[in-house]
């Protein structure tokens, strides 16, 4: 490549390096801090490099017979790249029953051969040697095979060595690790019996295990059709939904915490049902989920919970759905800042005008990007075009689903953050009175969340950040190019960099994690089955590094209020000036974070309450809502009675303002089971019946206990403290055997249904060929 004129006139470096490999890229998986990746292609074709992208070695030839057609379907080459917690070990999933491993970063490679047709694989996040895969029968591939199509679960705790059968009938991805690498969490029928794909959702079970199914498991939750598992920080979050009749028609949500024994009902103010809601976003503090009414609907309501999960509240009403994307973004590098388009009706529910809106407080608030916080990247004032009656001039985005590599879900250049570099963002977006879909959009970048907003250039652009934000690449993405441009002020200024005499069309730019200078140039010539063009762009447009004197403070306004409390604190981030002419800013978090005082903005209304004006929540109900006065979770004679507020999910605020945070109240139990309050003069009464009952029932369970062998047997069997017995079992685990508890006989037809084999199942390597691990 030729750097231009202008970029070697100011002292910058531009160096290119061009590969070529077969086919469009699939699957990237960087080695953790190394230069090392491995890429797999759409051509089945596997790929390594160890110079961060210089040069890349396809590695078919090390791994025996990855060019090899296997049955059932005849396919070969290389899929999918699994990394396990350890950088240097690594799965490539092939075809059939086929695999690799390598223990070595890709020095050398293991071929295994599965017993089972291999249908995916999950590596454990706690342990490098242990993972479950899913495997389908023959059945499930040819009609004329005996038996029935079904899927199974398999563990491996030696990176693949060898594999022994947990669970069979389960919903297929429906297995996921908990929150150690001893539990498991999957979906599966009780009737091991016919085709699978014949089975009602209805009849699923959530089952657990947490000794990786050396003793029955248990289940959690009967009919449960989906479920998620978030490894949060301090606990594993599930969502679960279950279906209420055996008719797919509406669902009820369930929430589990690590340390919590069973799952609780979430107060959900919406009906959703199943194939219409969609988990858009789990963070440390809340989970989002957007329920639609209809699929003919191009939008659904957003809900956020609480810190603890349970209870929802409408975030963002007519979050617009894009077939089935909902428009909705977490921006990474600032938690509890979200972009959303949000549907506006037109001339009747059929033409949807979406309008773009930005929350920094974890989706209480939301407000559109009008045309006074965008201008020109030189400070100047942008036109808006012809007036339109009845709509504001605004910036709106291309939110959808992002593709990492080729963009086959987004037409247009993917909305672009970084950990690493908080408040800076790219996007492609339209300023003006309507919002053209079809249309194509400009290039914008914010470096303060979204609350500013200053364009980049005319028309779409694929684009990425680098040296912390303060290098910006791009290349448009609609047309042939001979090079890309980059910006060292912030989009002020941008230089071109020729990479090739040859026109070219530009799929994506990659950041490169272990080199703050370097860039990946995704690229191909022509439509169709072409080649794939890597170009390793490598720009320091400084010699020198950032000292003292040229960092700046920046901390980020909350967009609704102009408050710097933003979530109940205010942050100081250091970042590079604009003018500053030096590379390698040593940015990030100032110091420790500053707790504001409480005020309303850290509140908002509680589930199943709604904003009646502003700032002032009224009871709504409807959906799984108590009734006003009646709520749940009564714990030593108190419980939290809400006063239609609660404080934000994240928010860290102190002095809690008393009219806002829940009252303390003494409660009992109603009739409808909710929990009410009641008066003093009574509790003291019932805590006295209480405590009568109470001891009545201790001399009873030891009368059983010792004459009634039977209760004896099933009090040993549940493993009490000082209570001997010959069938021991780890806490929390309940009565096999009893209708009345959690677990059902049918999952467990025999041993070897829950892995309880006399002997692991050797799988077949060809360790002639390859060197092992």
């Amino acid at each position: 490549g030729v750097a231009s004129a202008a970029a070697a006139a100011r002292g910058a470096t531009v160096d290119v390096k061009e590969s070529e490999i077969d086919f469009k890229l699939y699957y990237l998986d960087w080695v953790k801090n190394s230069s090392t990746a491995f890429v797999s292609t759409y051509g089945d074709t596997l790929y390594r490099t160890t110079d961060n992208g210089a040069t890349f070695v396809a590695q078919m030839d090390k791994m025996v017979d990855s060019e090899k057609p296997v049955p059932p379907r005849n396919n070969k080459g290389i899929a999918v790249v699994l990394p396990t917690i350890d950088p240097r070990s690594l799965y490539f999933l092939g075809a059939g029953n086929m695999y690799w491993t390598t223990t070595d970063g890709g020095e050398t490679y293991t071929k295994r051969n599965a017993p089972f047709y291999v249908a995916s694989i999950k590596p454990s996040p706690h342990s490098a040697r242990k993972a479950l895969a899913q495997s389908m029968t023959d059945a499930c591939f040819d009609q004329m095979a005996d038996g029935e199509c079904y899927h199974e679960v398999w563990l491996t705790t030696d990176l693949g060595g060898t594999w022994r059968r947990l669970m069979h009938y389960v919903s297929e991805y429906q297995y996921h690790w908990g929150h150690s690498d001893m539990d498991v969490w999957m979906l599966a029928w009780a009737d091991k019996s016919g085709a699978q794909e014949r089975k009602a959702r209805y009849d699923l079970k959530l089952i657990r295990s947490m000794d990786l199914f050396a003793t029955p498991p248990t289940v959690m939750l009967d009919h449960c059709v989906d479920f998620y598992v978030a490894h949060r920080t301090d606990f594993d979050y599930v969502v679960a939904a279950v279906q209420t009749t055996p008719a797919p028609s509406s669902l009820a949500f369930f929430i589990k915490h690590q340390n919590a024994v069973v799952f609780s009902g979430a107060i959900f103010p919406d009906q959703p049902r199943e194939g219409f809601y969609s988990v858009i976003d789990v963070n440390s503090k809340a989970t989002f989920i957007n329920v639609r009414e209809l699929r003919t609907k191009a939008w659904g309501n957003t809900y956020v919970s609480g810190e603890f999960g349970s209870k929802f509240a409408l975030s963002l009403p007519y979050t617009y759905i894009d077939g089935y994307e909902v428009n909705f973004h977490a921006v990474r590098g600032i938690e509890g800042v979200y972009f959303a388009n949000e549907a506006k009706y037109a001339e009747s529910e059929d033409d949807v005008a979406p309008i773009t809106v930005v929350s920094h407080n974890m989706g209480k608030d939301w407000v559109a990007i009008n045309s006074s916080h965008v201008h020109a990247a030189n400070g100047a004032k942008l036109d808006c075009g012809p007036v339109v009656t009845g709509r504001e001039c605004r910036l709106n985005m291309h939110i959808a689903r992002q593709s990492r590599f080729s963009q086959q879900w987004s037409q247009y250049g993917p909305i672009v953050a970084h950990p690493d570099m908080p408040g800076s963002v790219i996007v492609t977006a339209q300023l003006g009175h309507t919002f053209d879909m079809e249309a194509e959009p400009d290039t914008w970048f914010t470096r303060d969340a979204g609350a500013t907003w200053a364009k980049l250039a005319n028309g779409s652009h694929a684009a990425q950040l680098a040296d912390r934000g303060n290098l910006i690449v791009i290349a448009p993405d609609q047309k042939k190019v001979k090079g890309i441009s980059w910006s060292s002020d912030h989009g002020k200024t941008f230089q071109f960099v020729q990479l090739s005499e040859e026109e070219f069309y530009v799929n994506n730019i990659l950041d490169v994690p272990t080199s703050d200078d370097s860039v990946w140039v995704l690229a191909h010539r022509g439509v169709g089955r072409e080649r794939q063009l890597v170009f390793k762009v490598t720009i320091k447009p400084f010699a020198t590094t950032c000292r003292e004197e040229d960092l700046e403070r920046w901390s980020p306004t909350d967009i609704a209020s102009s408050d710097l409390c933003v979530l109940g604190e205010k942050k100081v981030y250091v970042r590079r000036r604009t003018s500053a002419q030096c590379a390698h800013a040593q940015t990030g978090l100032f110091g420790t974070p500053e707790p504001c005082d409480c005020a309303p903005r850290d509140y908002e209304c509680d589930a199943c309450y709604v904003e009646q004006s502003p700032g002032v929540c009224a009871y709504a109900g409807g959906g799984d809502c108590p009734p006003e006065n009646a709520v749940t979770g009564c714990f030593n004679g108190y419980y939290n009675k809400t006063r239609g507020y609660r404080r934000i999910a994240g928010n860290k605020c102190k002095n809690p303002l008393q009219g806002y945070e829940p009252e303390l109240t003494q409660c009992g139990k109603s009739p409808n089971g909710f929990t009410v309050p009641i008066p003093n003069n009574v509790a003291a009464p019932i805590v006295i019946v209480l405590a009568v009952l109470i001891c009545g029932c201790c001399v009873a369970t030891g009368l059983l206990y010792k004459f009634n062998p039977r209760f004896n047997q099933f009090v040993a069997s549940i493993g009490l403290p000082g209570v001997k017995g010959s069938a021991p079992r780890p806490p929390g685990y309940a009565a096999f055997g009893d209708p009345n508890t959690a677990l059902d006989d049918d999952l467990l037809e025999d041993n070897e249904q829950y892995g309880d084999d006399d002997d692991d199942v050797d799988v077949d390597d060809d360790d002639d060929d390859d060197d092992d691990d």
